[in-house]
């Protein structure tokens, strides 16, 4: 009976050995993709021309407004992109360097505040040259209410998306 406890005992060691092993390098590996986002069928080309028709209805943009807002819209938002990706890449250095120094994490904190900054910049560039075309206010609000009203409605169609996902697989909630 001592035997067979003592080799339970041992065994019981190994697992837990092994289970905190496997906690200790679970952060190295990948986050998961954001729930309900099927990285699979996602076409950022096909998205960008649901934004771009979305606004055009919600705005009431005419033909003449379209050919001066969009470009200029499309051009500012690959560019706060790039710097919103570039502020993610500075954060997570944190995360994948755990011994980093007060020092660098002063840097980049430095260099996140110059990247919200030239988002800033961006936007007023935008009103500044949507305007400078002869764009009214009252339409550059609107342009920006049904981009916004876009994005809103893509993560919400996401939200839900998932919620379906796991109402018709409830077996995949357990894990």
């Amino acid at each position: 009976m001592n035997k067979i406890l003592m080799k339970i005992s041992a065994m019981s060691i190994i697992v837990c050995a092994v289970a905190l092993t496997a906690c200790d390098n679970a952060h190295l590996l990948p986050p998961p993709p954001p729930p309900g986002l099927n990285l699979k069928e996602f076409n950022p080309d096909k998205m960008e021309q649901l934004n771009k028709d979305f606004i055009v209805k919600e705005a009431r943009l005419t033909p003449e407004e379209q050919e001066v807002i969009l470009p200029i819209l499309f051009q500012v938002k690959s560019e706060k992109r790039q710097l919103r990706h570039d502020m993610r890449g500075m954060t997570r250095r944190v995360e994948r360097e755990p011994d980093i120094s007060d020092k660098d994490c002063e840097k980049i904190l430095e260099q996140i505040k110059q990247c919200r900054d030239g988002i800033a910049k961006l936007n007023r560039q935008l009103y500044d040259e949507l305007q400078s075309k002869g764009i009214s206010a009252r339409k550059i609000l609107m342009v920006i209410a049904a981009d916004n009203k876009f994005k809103k409605a893509t993560f919400k169609k996401m939200a839900l998306s998932d919620e379906k996902n796991e109402q018709d697989n409830p077996e995949k909630k357990d894990n």
